[in-house]
């Protein structure tokens, strides 16, 4: 499978950002990705009202992304009640440290392409959970370890394997990059 991700330039842009830190005591979840109704945040954030960690850690999630459903987004999460927990973080052109400082990348998409963001997420050291109806992602998952990438046949199985995610503040995945010295 061709893999259209720059590892290397990912790998360098990890060190700028040393002083990057995970949010303490809580099981940090990202998304990145254009808001549009094909990603499927709307469908994750519905999924979420009532939400508990299996640990009863506190969790919070940032959205990476500018586009379209960013009202709808952000009046979906006040309604719902998520406003503590959820984030619309805007545009980034380089997300790659939050991804890696993450716990896990979550891909609820109704479709892709090409799910470039997984393969990042796997390039920086992160787990993924990905639906199934994400393009893509059965293929990358047939080449990847079973903690790596997780893909799910339904929402509420989506949820539920969001729920198994550990906390990895206590290990910041970024720190095992940098280099030594």
């Amino acid at each position: 499978m061709y893999n259209p991700v720059d590892e290397q330039l990912i790998q360098d842009t990890l060190p700028e950002y040393e002083d990057a830190s995970p949010p303490v005591n809580k099981v940090y979840f990202v998304c990145v990705g254009r808001l549009g109704f094909e990603k499927g945040y709307d469908r994750l954030i519905e999924s979420l009202v009532g939400f508990k960690m299996n640990n009863n850690q506190d969790w919070q999630l940032d959205i990476i992304g500018k586009g379209a459903e960013i009202k709808k987004l952000g009046q979906l999460i006040r309604s719902s009640g998520l406003q503590n927990n959820v984030y619309l973080k805007g545009y980034q052109a380089a997300p790659w440290p939050q991804i890696a400082k993450a716990d896990c990348l979550l891909l609820p998409s109704r479709w892709e392409g090409m799910p470039n963001v997984v393969l990042e997420a796997l390039a920086c050291g992160t787990p993924v959970i990905a639906h199934k109806d994400a393009g893509g992602v059965s293929e990358i998952a047939a080449m990847a370890t079973s903690k790596d990438i997780q893909t799910a046949t339904n929402m509420n199985e989506f949820v539920n394997m969001m729920k198994e995610v550990e906390p990895s503040y206590l290990n910041f995945p970024i720190a095992s990059k940098l280099p030594s010295g």
